[in-house]
């Protein structure tokens, strides 16, 4: 649990009880948000859900980590799971013709964490021309952070939404590497 201190190597002070060292915390969890739970594909697999609809196609990883599948034309979430379990995602909004380069990687997994995170409403209620914007311009914030950051004359808020994906970037890359062992 919280257990704080507890056999470390800093001098507790012995004087205040051990009553005096806890909190009581409580608190609610709100799961309304979130869109319906689903199972991750099993290892090796491509899980493709229509946002809106919540039908969900599963494809086969193959060797060469590449998958293809023939879906029906809208708003998808792409999420892979590779053989050692590792899960990335990929959201694909407006989804209307052909795509031969719909790669699953840590930036496209990023922006899906960071719009998860910035919304309120589940996926499936955003309009998909919102969500089209949101992931272009999200895209686009990613691959220019460093350089955002650097630029003293970026605004406040540019500079921090370069740093939150930043974060969210190594966020992702460490529970991505946890599959290592």
């Amino acid at each position: 649990g919280l257990a704080c201190g507890s056999g470390s190597s800093f001098q507790e002070d012995t004087t205040t009880s051990v009553e005096a060292e806890k909190v009581t915390i409580s608190g609610k969890a709100d799961f309304a948000g979130l869109s319906k739970t689903r199972t991750a594909p099993s290892n090796n697999q491509v899980s493709l859900v229509n946002i809106k609809t919540g039908e969900e196609l599963i494809v086969e990883l193959k060797p060469d980590n590449t998958y293809i599948a023939n879906i029906e034309k809208g708003d998808y979430e792409v999420i892979a799971k590779s053989g050692d379990g590792k899960i990335l995602k990929l959201l694909l909004p407006d989804l209307q013709t052909n795509v031969s380069n719909a790669d699953v990687d840590l930036n496209s997994t990023t922006v899906a964490a960071y719009i998860a995170s910035q919304t309120n409403s589940s996926l499936g209620e955003l309009d998909s021309n919102v969500l089209k914007a949101q992931v272009e311009s999200i895209s686009s914030a990613i691959v220019n952070a460093d350089a955002i950051l650097a630029n003293s004359n970026a605004s406040s808020e540019d500079r921090s939404r370069a740093l939150t994906l930043l974060l969210i970037s190594q966020k992702v890359k460490e529970i991505t590497n946890k599959g290592e062992s």
